[in-house]
């Protein structure tokens, strides 16, 4: 059974960050120099298109400060660089980091449109619309563990889900940290809510300022 470790989705128009899909506060962000990644290895590349072809992703493996086949993404927002060379990877425990060293094994695509109702909020319905890759991602040397990256485009936002399929290399799966990065391009403007503790009332005063001057380890509200 395939194991689902967490998702993120980033809002192009309100640059909304979601690290875990489950609300938890982020600590530490992961902001990354766009000049870090180098371009693409041949063959070793996928782009997804929303439903109206003004977001694009673009995954890629790619060397990065030497290090071979590193599992990055660039998110376009009509034809406009927003995320460039920005790294994904995850630590596991009692086997290591899987950051490095990647091939793609395969790339599976659909397509879904689905309209739901919602009963509380500003509109009665909401659309669930969006073009989705699945990225089969194979360590190349022993023990060749593997992890699905599933990529979706929206027409508002970009999505990303880590996936681990049964296998024998991981038998037990503990998850020790992961390397998500967000490489914006510029210094974009953000709503930041700082907390001063994971018990928090999330009453504060947001502040606007630049991503760039946000602290290293400070803790946050989510969105971002």
């Amino acid at each position: 059974m395939p194991i689902v470790v967490f998702t993120c989705r980033l809002s192009l128009v309100l640059l909304a960050l979601c690290l875990f899909w489950n609300g938890a506060a982020l600590s530490g962000p992961r902001w990354q120099d766009p000049a870090s990644a180098g371009p693409a290895d041949p063959g070793s590349s996928a782009a997804i298109e929303s439903p109206s072809g003004e977001v694009q992703i673009l995954f890629g493996l790619r060397t990065v400060t030497g290090r071979p086949s590193v599992p990055s993404y660039d998110v376009s927002w009509r034809q406009r660089p927003v995320v460039r060379g920005a790294t994904l990877g995850l630590d596991l425990r009692g086997s290591g980091p899987l950051d490095a060293g990647l091939r793609i094994v395969s790339v599976e695509r659909r397509q879904h449109d689905e309209t739901y109702r919602v009963f509380p909020g500003k509109s009665s319905t909401a659309r669930d619309h969006y073009h989705e890759a699945t990225i089969a991602l194979e360590e190349r040397a022993v023990p060749h563990r593997r992890v699905d990256l599933i990529v979706r485009a929206y027409d508002d936002g970009v999505a990303f889900r880590y996936r681990f399929p049964g296998q024998p290399a991981l038998e037990v799966l503990e998850l020790a940290a992961e390397h998500s990065t967000f490489a914006f391009v510029g210094n974009p403007k953000a709503y930041v809510l700082p907390l001063g503790a994971f018990t928090t009332s999330y009453e504060q005063y947001y502040r606007v300022g630049g991503l760039e001057a946000l602290e290293v380890n400070a803790l946050l509200g989510l969105p971002l």
